[in-house]
């Protein structure tokens, strides 16, 4: 019965994260990121209509390169039985695999304060509801080795036990191997006391107590297992733990983040996770995270992030508009140098903030699981549907590997345009139109240092409204039932020229230019 329990809650969501913040494999098959471009069309530039907008880009390759393996999705640990199921079936793998090299983080709220290590004939503590053993480590290693992807783990550092930290450590290098990035010492220590975990009291000098104490623990069973910290909760007011976190020396520096809230009886709207000041808060984050982990040294990776915390705001965080943000998040986030951002996912819950969610996530699937589980059988993989935000990540995708370049953008601030090159001298730019409907389209005029290109071709993002939940698109198709993404091709060609091309690009609509280098004698 208590298992029955426990999956039944976790299904409604109850495990879910309500902070305001909130391996040799296989390859893993390239996805069509950039589908072959035609030559450039015979089209006048003045063909593209809408209010004028320039972008120009530079030729200096000085700035941040992405990592191959920058993004990446997080799922609280008390969803480790659903995720260990898909190492035997179901599409998470083939959805993985479509996003390229990936780092998945097992964590939130969950980690701290419902799950304990189990050790082999141990006892489950009586504050616990999830147990963590060498059992989920290896099929979560099965997923790993499968999708081509690494993993951060979360210890328990609210409930003291640098012994099981260090049993876990243990588990997990001899399990993982090379698959493991990381293990993360607590999850959001900074909100122990507000969360009713630990007592008032509480601060960074006692996190570093504790951190000092699992190090010392792992570091004899576990010695090449690289440590994270801080995973502190969201937003400018945290950075003293980051910054504080960089004299333990861990091997990643991590950080979460949450634009908005759903806390404390708050409704955010679409309008207001467009809005110009959200994107002027992430852009500050994002700048001081840069300049700590370059202080530092220490690669820094946002490990956890999504737009609207506690649960997300049904009609704004699974509707298109999270997708317009999210584009704009990590694209921003890529050029700022940082480590990598992996999405918080509450998977049966459809109307929050999740890239994927389970497709069957109605009383019927919760009904035919929790008797399988109250029967003893092994939970079967329930089939995933890809949300408006997983479109985003897919589009993203494609700059993994490149380098961010100068770009500067003369229209409204409803606009961002970032250009990246690629190590083949591919040129990408991203651009993001954030305008409500009703608004005018942006003829948007491009003036490109460096070249010459001999192709272009657009892959653009689109959906009938920034509230649309359905009909989401990508390159004008969608994500089947098997998690695959394809392109309708031959894409769009955009207008003008090899130096200054021109696209129109709608109100509420994302796109990716794809600019072909020349290569010599061609």
């Amino acid at each position: 019965m208590a298992a029955l329990a426990i999956l039944i809650a976790l299904l409604a969501g109850e495990f879910a994260s309500r902070t305001h913040g909130g391996h040799k494999a296989p390859p893993a098959p390239t996805p069509p990121r950039s589908a072959a471009a035609g030559p450039w069309p015979s089209v006048a530039a003045g063909a593209v209509h809408g209010q004028p907008v320039r972008v120009a880009v530079g030729s200096s390759a000085g700035g941040a390169r992405v990592p191959t393996d920058f993004l990446g999705l997080s799922f609280e640990s008390a969803s480790l039985p659903y995720l260990a199921s898909y190492a035997r079936g179901g599409t998470l793998v083939a959805l993985m695999r479509e996003l390229g090299p990936g780092v998945l983080r097992i964590g939130g709220l969950s980690a701290d304060k419902l799950t304990a290590w189990l050790a082999q004939g141990g006892r489950l503590p009586a504050w616990a509801q999830i147990a963590l053993s060498g059992g989920e480590i290896g099929d979560i290693g099965a997923l790993l080795g499968a999708s081509g992807w690494r993993a951060i783990l979360t210890a328990n550092a609210a409930h003291f036990n640098p012994q099981a930290a260090a049993q876990e450590a243990a588990s997990a290098q001899s399990l993982l191997g090379g698959h493991l990035l990381a293990l993360s010492i607590g999850n959001e220590p900074d909100r122990y006391v507000r969360e009713g975990l630990l007592a008032p009291g509480w601060s960074f000098a006692a996190y570093a107590r504790r951190y000092r104490a699992y190090r010392e623990a792992i570091g004899r069973t576990a010695p090449a297992a690289a440590l994270a910290a801080p995973d502190a909760s969201s937003g400018l007011s945290v950075l003293p733990w980051v910054r504080s976190a960089i004299a333990l020396h861990p091997g990643l520096l991590t950080d979460h983040f949450y634009p908005l809230t759903a806390c404390d009886e708050e409704h955010p709207t679409i309008a207001g996770l467009l809005s110009a000041g959200v994107a002027r808060e992430e852009a500050a984050l994002l700048s001081a995270l840069h300049a700590l982990s370059a202080q530092a040294h220490i690669p820094l990776r946002i490990d956890e992030a999504n737009d609207i915390s506690c649960h997300g705001e049904p009609g704004v965080s699974n509707t298109f508009a999270s997708a317009l943000w999210a584009v704009r998040f990590i694209s921003r986030a890529m050029s700022a140098g940082l480590a990598g951002v992996n999405f918080h996912d509450l998977l049966a819950e459809s109307d929050a903030y999740s890239p994927l969610v389970f497709a069957g996530a109605g009383n019927a699937a919760t009904a035919a699981d929790a008797r399988a589980a109250a029967r003893g059988d092994p939970i079967g993989p329930l089939a995933l549907h890809a949300n408006p935000e997983w479109y985003a990540l897919l589009m993203t995708s494609a700059l993994d590997g490149s380098t961010a370049l100068p770009t500067s953008e003369q229209g409204p601030q409803t606009l961002y345009a970032q250009a990246y090159r690629a190590p083949d001298g591919t040129l990408r730019i991203v651009l993001d139109n954030t305008a409500l409907p009703g608004s005018a389209p942006l003829a948007v005029r491009l003036a490109i240092a460096g070249g010459p290109y001999r192709a272009g071709s657009i892959l653009r993002l689109a959906a009938p409204s920034p509230a649309a939940s359905a009909a989401v698109s990508l390159g004008g198709a969608q994500v089947s039932a098997a998690g695959a993404w394809r392109p309708q091709l031959p894409l769009p060609a955009p207008s003008g020229n090899p130096s200054s091309p021109a696209l129109e690009l709608p109100p509420a609509s994302a796109a990716l230019l794809t600019l072909q280098a020349r290569s010599a004698g061609s």
